[in-house]
């Protein structure tokens, strides 16, 4: 029985098309590199695919956290060392002012410069990182604390600022500027008073209260360096997940070049010969048709 020339021509070109298209796809696959183009390649991988780049997105935004975190820690500590160095300062000074053989001349000198320590001592309480108080607690919009005279008010709170570094946890890298100073300001003020009152015994009663400060400033400083210890370690974790979460994104998208090139070496082929094949068979249809 003889076959209609447009059943032939029909599957001719069916089977063109469709040659033609697995050589589209191999081309694009070369030229994007990914193995998976649309959601009909592989839908188990593509899945895992989504949810490798929305953990590696966690991550980069985890070690932003850790930056960030290291920022803090690095201001907190630099503003506290400057504020040690600020006591054994004042405590010298104390020290010199408390002797029996000073006037009151000269104590009165030392209590203008206390009166310097004092305001740089709220200064230092005011640091920021960026436009954020990093000793005001959680309102660490606005700064920690506020002088007049000789009084000093802790205005934030006491609930210092922490940065997430995984989905369970986070390391505090702010301050409780009222429990980290105490009663740093107050002992300021008591011995720029003494020394205005040219009250020798109430100028070396302030020698202990430095020192209690001293103490409390080092001991946050210490915690700063454990909290740094817990960044970076984190950091080496994260560096590993970002390892194997690129590694396993490579094996499910990226494109075995070798192998792809083989492929479309042989598409094409099979293209060329169902090509000239076509046309021979066409032809002869034609013939048998006149």
């Amino acid at each position: 029985m003889r076959v209609p020339n447009s059943i032939i021509s029909s599957n001719v070109t069916f089977g063109l098309g469709r040659l033609t298209t697995a050589m589209d796809r191999a081309n694009l696959t070369i030229a994007s590199q990914r193995q998976i183009l649309t959601m009909a390649d592989d839908p188990s991988a593509l899945l895992q695919v989504m949810n490798l780049r929305s953990d590696m997105s966690y991550v980069d935004q985890l070690n932003r956290n850790i930056e960030m975190g290291r920022t803090w820690l690095t201001a907190s500590e630099s503003a506290l060392t400057n504020v040690e160095d600020l006591i054994t300062e004042v405590k010298l000074l104390t020290v010199q002012m408390g002797s029996d053989n000073v006037g009151a001349d000269e104590r009165q000198a030392a209590a203008e410069a206390v009166q310097g320590f004092l305001e740089t001592a709220v200064t230092l309480g005011n640091s920021t990182v960026g436009d954020r108080y990093i000793f005001a607690g959680s309102q660490n919009d606005s700064p920690a604390f506020t002088l007049a005279g000789t009084a000093v008010t802790y205005e934030g709170d006491s609930n210092p600022f922490a940065v997430r570094i995984s989905r369970e946890s986070s390391v505090t890298v702010g301050g409780d500027g009222g429990a980290i100073f105490g009663d740093l300001f107050t002992t300021l003020a008591d011995l720029k008073t003494a020394l205005e009152n040219n009250d020798g015994a109430a100028i070396r009663d302030q020698i202990t209260n430095l020192d209690t400060a001293y103490d409390r400033i080092d001991g946050n400083i210490s915690r700063i360096g454990g909290r740094g210890v817990r960044l970076d370690a984190r950091t080496s974790i994260l560096a590993d997940v970002q390892l194997a979460d690129t590694e396993r994104l490579s094996s499910l998208e990226d494109v075995d070049y070798a192998e792809a090139a083989v492929e479309l070496a042989a598409v094409e082929t099979a293209y060329q010969a169902a090509l000239s094949a076509a046309s021979k068979v066409l032809n002869v249809s034609l013939v048998n048709y006149l």
